[in-house]
């Protein structure tokens, strides 16, 4: 199953983006809630994964079931992980680079797109096939 793949490839990724909260946090001194510059911007690194990974994941899974081909699903998860790795590294840097961050959502967005629509594509083959 090749959306095992790229689920096995977001959860060191998520570890990683949740480490660098624990620091943020650590370094700044703080339990709960706001904080710092440096902790705002790895929680919204983190919570962006969050946001978006796990619904494109799904998407995957669903269109692959269906049988889809499998050249499909791995298209959709090389975006899911170069997106998302672009969008934590452009926000992570104390200057952001808007210009990766924008990158990064046009191919997450995109890939949602993409993921609904095998999904919705393959549910039609089902139906009337």
């Amino acid at each position: 199953m090749a959306t095992a793949l790229y689920a096995a490839l977001c959860g060191p990724i998520l570890m990683f983006l949740s480490i660098r909260v624990i620091q943020a946090r650590r370094a700044g001194r703080v339990s709960i809630g706001g904080g710092t510059p440096a902790l705002d911007r790895a929680r919204s690194v983190q919570g962006n994964f969050i946001e978006y990974a796990p619904l494109t994941l799904i998407l995957m899974g669903v269109a692959e079931l269906q049988g889809l081909s499998v050249w499909f699903i791995h298209a959709a998860g090389i975006v899911l992980i170069g997106s998302r790795l672009l969008h934590a590294f452009g926000v992570s840097q104390t200057q952001e680079n808007f210009r990766l961050r924008v990158l990064a959502m046009q191919g997450t967005f995109f890939n949602l797109i993409y993921c609904s629509g095998l999904s919705l594509y393959g549910f039609v083959l089902s139906v009337w096939g």
